[in-house]
């Protein structure tokens, strides 16, 4: 194959969208694996192609680990097996991790193709273990030596052993069991063979969780499955006490499962695991305070692999998962599609369930309901809301099914609600069915707050305010008025959204910004126009972070008005501003590659061409379209006016409050 090109895949690229296809029409063999995990490998160097011309013919994944390449993938379409296009791959990922010690991997044992191609390329079996798949099949570990060296060779073996202990709780156990499991792939997900350095553990209390199994059939397979896992070890004397602090910040259990998820984590904890996955939704509503007390991280399985694969630096919001994924929100088309969001875990009945989508259904006059996911996949959210109160919108339900998606879908979807609510000039968002932790989660970020009716609520204050004026109506409205007179302006900016304070001295800068640019990070209308070629899922992000050689530092807190320069020209939104940080171009694109749209040649673009270029990173988010953009004709009217220049706004700059007040009430009162 001389006309065979191999090269590194960029993040964002074409070749990236044809490695995903690739990966997916192969899943079968290859194993789950997220999206935004391709995003990662991308973003790290770690992934080549091979291609004849612009077509496809396979690709090589791989991760880094101290001071070892583990081999993720290697794929060559079905077509052009058989041709070299492996070895020119293998050989490739050698020579990029040729200052590694070892390359390893793990592939089953009755791969008998693949086997013979490891021993081609210099790879020895270094031992066989039990198989983590349903079928029990063994794997072989392979290694690749780059270094004779003896003293090397233990630091090597020091560091192949498992770095991430994470325990399992018997909800997750019995998904990996049963193949037809609503949350099989998430939890399956723990097992792939490419996390050679998760160490995944059961704990005692298993035991107790399937000897409640009616079935005997069952009870036996249960206790069959679990022998492949090893079993953490709690010494009873430690039992009670543990059992005591994590019962401090836990509701008090009210069964025996209550009881048994307690002793699940306290065991994790007592027998050294860092990671408990669970799909319980009271240990995720609780899981900060556990985590404080305990060290452990109490999370989904799906973000316990986020966790491992990004080295402890997972992020539970992460909008660069967005990236290459096509986005569908619609009615559902039955009864059916909704029937997966029944909330399990806490045992609610199927026809409690219906009951509840069924009186959404029949009130489709003043109610709507949503299912949203990935195109030709099955929807990831459900969300039912109320229109008929005049003064609120009323979330009758709000359901997610677990996922690398699901947490920034949830966030999109309740800022869409906030939006709604302020278009609509509704006061207040409420909802009494929040479903899952993840569910929770997403609304505490949104700013809601639980009442004494155990109504969920997110008051939505509008306009210009004075900070006394803003304490006031946060008394008269919020579940936490007693801290109302505590809040700053920046908290109270920051916890109601869109309020706006002044008078209290909130900085405001203007920040100028390219049409694409603005598009892609937070201007949905700009991005629907499909005038600058902008992928559309990017703009979809709440959060989001803009780089610039600008020497200007912006606050927490700040107030960003963005001017979207060129054709446009007009100031289109503002957001707020979470954190500045200067550091090199290199540096700064590792940090916030989950954040933004911008690849590593922009950024290093903006660095003038130097890796090791300073550069500023705004991180915004609460971004808020302004109903009337401002037009750059009555903004220099309003910079000569409060600052008496005629500044261009060729870079960040401060401007006073008034000018910032103007262009607000302007931009906010259709009327103006």
């Amino acid at each position: 194959m001389n006309d065979l090109v191999v090269e590194s895949v960029p993040l964002g690229s074409e070749s990236l969208g044809q490695v995903w296809e690739l990966y997916r029409r192969n899943s079968r063999t290859l194993g789950f694996l997220p999206r935004g995990a391709f995003d990662e490998f991308a973003h790290a160097g770690c992934i080549v192609a091979a291609s004849i011309a612009t077509r496809l013919v396979g690709y090589c994944a791989w991760r880094l680990a101290a001071n070892h390449a583990i081999l993720v993938h290697l794929c060559v379409a079905e077509e052009h097996r058989g041709l070299g296009a492996s070895g020119r791959l293998l050989t490739q990922l050698f020579e990029q991790t040729k200052e590694c010690a070892v390359v390893r991997l793990r592939c089953r044992k009755d791969y008998t193709s693949a086997n013979g191609l490891w021993l081609r390329h210099g790879f020895a079996v270094d031992r066989e273990l039990s198989g983590r798949g349903a079928d029990s099949m063994p794997l072989l570990e392979w290694r690749r030596i780059n270094f004779d060296d003896a003293p090397l060779l233990s630091e090597i073996a020091r560091a192949t052993t498992a770095t991430h202990i994470i325990a399992i709780d018997a909800n997750v156990f019995f998904d990996l069991l049963d193949t037809e499991a609503t949350h099989h792939e998430e939890s399956q997900a723990l097992l792939a063979d490419w996390l050679d350095d998760l160490d995944v553990c059961v704990t005692r209390e298993l035991k107790n969780e399937i000897s409640r199994q009616e079935s005997g059939k069952r009870r036996g397979q249960s206790l069959a499955f679990a022998h492949r896992f090893r079993e953490l070890q709690c010494p009873p004397n430690a039992l009670d006490d543990a059992l005591s602090q994590i019962g401090s910040v836990l509701p008090k259990p009210v069964n025996d499962s209550d009881h048994s998820d307690r002793r699940q984590l306290v065991h994790a904890w007592v027998g050294g695991a860092r990671i408990f996955a669970t799909r319980d939704t009271t240990l995720l509503d609780h899981a900060n305070s556990l985590s404080t007390i305990t060290g452990l991280a109490v999370v989904r399985p799906s973000d316990a692999v986020a966790i491992v694969h990004s080295a402890g630096q997972g992020a539970n919001y992460a909008p660069v998962r967005l990236r290459g994924t096509e986005l569908i929100r619609r009615p559902p088309q039955s009864e059916k599609e909704l029937l997966p969001f029944q909330r399990f875990a806490v045992a609610e009945e199927k026809a409690a369930w219906l009951a509840s989508i069924r009186s959404a259904s029949a009130a489709r006059d003043r109610c709507t309901i949503e299912v949203i996911g990935e195109v030709d996949k099955a929807p990831r959210l459900a969300i039912a809301i109320d229109w008929s109160a005049p003064d609120e919108l009323h979330i009758r339900f709000l359901r997610a099914l677990s996922g690398s998606l699901t947490a920034t879908l949830l966030r999109r979807a309740l800022s869409d609600v906030l939006v709604s609510a302020c278009e609509s000039r509704r006061a207040r968002v409420t909802i009494d069915d929040p479903g899952s932790g993840e569910v929770l989660d997403a609304l505490n970020d949104l700013g809601f707050e639980k009442l004494r009716d155990g109504l969920l609520v997110r008051h939505v204050l509008v306009g210009l305010v004075g900070l006394d004026d803003a304490r006031r109506a946060v008394r008269e409205l919020s579940a936490d008025s007693t801290n109302a007179v505590k809040f700053s302006a920046v908290e109270l900016e920051a916890k109601y959204w869109p309020l706006k304070v002044v008078g209290a001295g909130i900085p405001t800068y203007v920040i100028p910004i390219q049409p694409y640019w603005a598009a892609s990070l937070f201007d949905q209308q700009l991005a629907d126009q499909e005038l600058f070629g902008v992928p559309i899922p990017p703009a979809l992000a709440l959060e989001n972070v803009y780089f610039s050689a600008s020497n200007v530092r912006i606050a927490r807190g700040s107030r960003i008005l963005w001017y979207v320069s060129g054709k446009v020209g007009a100031v289109r939104a503002v957001s707020i501003c979470l954190e500045t940080i200067t550091d090199t171009a290199a540096a700064l694109s590792r940090k916030y590659h989950r954040l933004g749209v911008y690849d590593w040649r922009q950024i290093l673009s903006a660095a003038h061409g130097k890796p090791d270029g300073r550069l500023r990173a705004y991180r915004f988010d609460r971004t808020e379209l302004l109903i009337k953009p401002i037009p750059w004709s009555r903004l220099k009217e309003l910079v000569m006016l409060h600052t008496r220049t005629r500044n261009r706004i060729p870079s960040p700059i401060r401007v006073p409050e008034g000018l910032f007040a103007d262009v607000y009430r302007a931009g906010t009162d259709a009327s103006a």
